[in-house]
């Protein structure tokens, strides 16, 4: 997708949320190793709409994870959190895990089918509540392929130890 898609993406995204807040990111590409922590500024009460552009340097599989601080009593105080994502394959709306511990809420997604090197958008939206901080911490990493060797050696030792188990038996 070029830039100029982008740009006309993130521009209609802010017609269509209205009074929502919005909000466009890049995340660049993103590896193993993982993004660095984004803080992204939550709007006092009202819904925001945030987009991150970023691409896959290697595998399909990408993780994303929020953090939040929370100071109500239970996940049921929770805002609605929704992550959609356009730009090819894997596309579509997700409900996101959500893990509340403590004073800190984490809700995260594995977004699986994606392409190494084709930008994507993530946008991530809800509505700020007075239970919810004033900022939350988004990083994305890429999850690692397993390699056909690792594999293989595990159906071996699999298949050793169903052999040593079936000589035990016989004895």
């Amino acid at each position: 997708m070029s830039k100029l898609k982008q740009l006309a993406f993130a521009v209609a995204t802010l017609a269509l949320t209205g009074t929502a807040n919005a909000a466009f990111y890049t995340l660049g590409p993103v590896g193993v190793s993982g993004s660095a922590p984004l803080e992204v500024a939550l709007p006092d009460g009202d819904p925001f709409f945030d987009s991150f552009s970023f691409s896959l340097l290697s595998g399909s599989s990408v993780q994303f994870g929020l953090t939040s601080f929370f100071w109500g009593a239970s996940v049921a105080d929770l805002p609605g959190f929704s992550f959609s994502l356009t730009g090819g394959s894997g596309a579509g709306t997700y409900l996101p895990n959500v893990v509340l511990a403590d004073d800190l809420v984490s809700v995260g997604q594995v977004l699986s089918g994606l392409q190494a090197g084709q930008i994507y958008t993530l946008t991530i939206s809800g509505t700020e509540s007075a239970d919810l901080g004033q900022s939350y911490s988004l990083q994305a990493a890429a999850l690692a392929v397993p390699e056909p060797a690792g594999l293989g050696l595990l159906l071996g030792g699999l298949g050793l130890m169903a052999l040593a188990r079936r000589r035990h038996l016989g004895k």
